[in-house]
């Protein structure tokens, strides 16, 4: 986001007037649908800008340019009807072990952080002792057999939507965070073990290599409802 912490007065940030930006565009008819994707590591240009340093202003920039860029694109997207148009999907649990020895992290977030950790973490501070892992759901989507998403339940770095739209094999492919719950940072290896915000504080505590196990696990789904994926061998059948 643009604004920083000391904002108390706006909600939707440039998101808000990027949707303006593109609705006004199209002459107020079209309802414009934010997805936020891999963002872990990424912010705006001008990201946590205090409030009298012309956040505002910074705001509507960014909306406005990113809203003018989605209408450009916009205005060349000609769709058309599918023959036989067709919706798969796949729901998967996932048991996600927690990264640190669970009792001392718990332990080590309420002496830290006090009555304000239940805002975050409660799924973890909540029990004793802590779970040692947890349940979290990777939905996979393919519409028509060309356009693909996913979504993934927690604050994915960017890499994981890159290497997703590298990987799957239909025409547009869509990566979404935030989907399902919310269980903070997913770093990805290399990131892990280079460390800093996100990817080795208190603000992760999904196991590592997460990401990469949701990832391949929803391309793998994609491959089976494309019918690529063979329960027989090819030498067998």
């Amino acid at each position: 986001m643009v604004f920083g912490a000391d904002n108390l007065e706006y909600s939707a940030d440039f998101v808000g007037v990027m949707r303006k930006t593109l609705e006004e565009g199209f002459g107020g008819k079209p309802l414009c649908l934010f997805l936020q994707g891999g963002d872990g590591d990424i912010n705006p240009y001008d990201a946590t800008t205090p409030i009298n340093q012309d956040a505002a202003k910074k705001r509507d920039w960014t909306g406005e340019t990113l809203g003018r860029e989605a209408l450009r694109v916009a205005q060349h997207i000609r769709s058309e009807p599918p023959r036989e148009p067709t919706l798969q999907f796949a729901e998967d649990i996932l048991q996600v072990p927690i990264r640190w020895d669970a009792k001392k992290f718990r332990d080590g977030l309420l002496q830290t952080f006090g009555p304000r950790v239940f805002e975050d973490h409660a799924e973890l501070v909540n029990h004793d002792p802590p779970p040692r892992a947890l349940p979290m759901k990777l939905v996979t989507v393919l519409l028509n057999r060309r356009i693909a998403l996913v979504g993934l339940p927690g604050e994915p770095f960017v890499d994981f939507q890159i290497n997703f739209r590298d990987r799957c094999s239909v025409p547009y492919a869509f990566f979404a965070g935030y989907t399902n719950g919310y269980y903070d940072y997913f770093p990805t290896i290399q990131a892990t073990a280079e460390g800093g915000y996100g990817a080795a504080d208190s603000n992760t505590y999904v196991a590592p290599g997460t990401g990469e196990r949701m990832v391949n696990l929803a391309l793998l789904r994609l491959y089976e409802m494309l019918g690529r994926l063979s329960g027989v061998p090819e030498d067998l059948k």
